[in-house]
């Protein structure tokens, strides 16, 4: 089995570390399945905030480590102690973070620990176009500091690997291509078991869902300046919003529950809060439309497109390696309200257009985006690392924790 050392017969052992449990079971529970598969033994590490029943059910044994998704010195320090103490009772040959802050304090507690292998998957970098310059330059700083004590780092998509060379997190030698993807058949499965009807008002409406977690980098107030200047051209749209706050912005999301009394939308939004069932709400849906200001490789276009379902989306890092503006789907500038609502306008009128777009991203989900690909690329990065062992390399203290090759 490739997840066997063959000299000792014994599972190679992986641990997962995220800042949430919700991240695990809804983005990263593909992955370490086949990983289980393949026969690797899988851990996961995460604050417990009561998603990890998924995980545990498929034999994947979840740690809780309350990792503050705000900065809290303190709270930081405890959960890299935690971390550190995890790591070495559990005796890991791969620790694999995911996110930034999670993946700030796991590559120290791994480095610290002497893990063979530190891995990092940045899921849409915490540096992007557009933000403050003294943040920018503050989390680069912060991605160089970690980064020296691991090992490798991994892509979503290819744009934010050019950013990590020309910004110096990295070799490029040691930046792999990881890429994301979703399990095809358990999506069109599930959208197939899916019950009829549910959610009230839909009848008789053309249908927007807008899917993501309630925090300003997702766009929603923007979405609803868009959504207003949509319904004074047509009174027959129901949008159904609905995603986990986390409890991180809960200023921002009384914000965006003003801004839709305000813009008198009460009609046109059905806030359905988190919801485990997305794959059922997106076949409600006539679009999907995603105005975020950056991702990795966002997953609910994904789903959307596997299901034939048009989208909307920035024209940002990440979305723009999965959705071809006017072949899978259109793009609009990030922080342009006229432009994200003429475009949904133009897919709800032209039928034509959104059957054309539709066909042709289902066709690139399949080619590109299958869930498999990215496990098979996931597994041959951990048996090359592994394979070749450690080397010291410049600002390495010679020991086990040192660059791969």
């Amino acid at each position: 089995m490739q997840g066997v050392y063959a000299k000792t017969n014994r599972p190679v052992r992986v641990l997962h570390v995220s800042n949430t449990d919700f991240f695990l079971t809804r983005l990263l529970i593909g992955k370490m399945k086949g990983l289980v598969k393949a026969g690797y033994e899988v851990d996961a590490a995460a604050p417990d905030s009561g998603f990890s029943g998924e995980l545990k059910a498929l034999g994947i044994r979840f740690i809780d480590v309350p990792i503050p998704r705000k900065i809290s010195a303190f709270r930081d320090y405890a959960a890299y102690r935690r971390l550190v103490g995890v790591i070495r009772e559990g005796g890991y040959d791969i620790v694999h973070t995911h996110s930034a802050k999670a993946g700030f304090i796991g590559r120290l507690a791994a480095h610290r620990a002497g893990t063979r292998c530190i891995l990092h998957t940045a899921h849409g970098l915490p540096f992007y176009e557009g933000q403050p310059r003294l943040r920018h330059r503050a989390y680069r700083f912060l991605e160089r500091f970690a980064q020296k004590r691991g090992h490798l780092l991994l892509s979503q998509n290819r744009e934010d690997m050019r950013a990590m060379v020309e910004f110096g997190l990295e070799k490029p030698e040691w930046i792999l291509y990881e890429g994301n993807g979703i399990d095809i058949e358990e999506v069109r499965r599930e959208a197939a078991l899916a019950p009829e009807g549910g959610v009230p008002g839909t009848e008789g409406r053309r249908v927007i869902g807008f899917f993501a977690r309630i925090e300003p980098v997702k766009g929603h107030r923007i979405f609803l300046s868009a959504l207003r200047e949509l319904v004074n051209e047509r009174q027959d749209v129901l949008c159904l919003m609905a995603g986990a706050n986390m409890g991180m912005e809960d200023g921002y999301a009384r914000r965006v529950m003003d801004d839709i009394r305000e813009l008198g939308l009460e009609r046109f939004v059905c806030c359905l809060g988190f919801r485990d069932d997305v794959i059922r709400l997106i076949t409600l849906c006539d679009i999907v439309v995603l105005p975020s200001e950056k991702e990795g490789i966002p997953r609910v276009l994904m789903e959307a497109m596997a299901l034939g379902k048009p989208v909307v989306a920035t024209d940002v890092p990440g979305t723009r390696e999965l959705v071809e503006d006017e072949k899978t789907g259109l793009l609009v500038p990030y922080g342009d309200p006229a432009a994200l609502a003429g475009a949904m306008g133009r897919l709800l009128r032209d039928g034509e257009l959104a059957s054309r777009l539709r066909e042709a991203a289902r066709l690139r989900v399949e080619r590109e985006f299958d869930e498999r690909l990215v496990i098979g690329r996931l597994e041959a990065v951990y048996r090359d690392a592994l394979e070749r062992g450690a080397r010291a390399t410049p600002g390495c203290d010679g020991g086990t924790a040192c660059k791969p090759y």
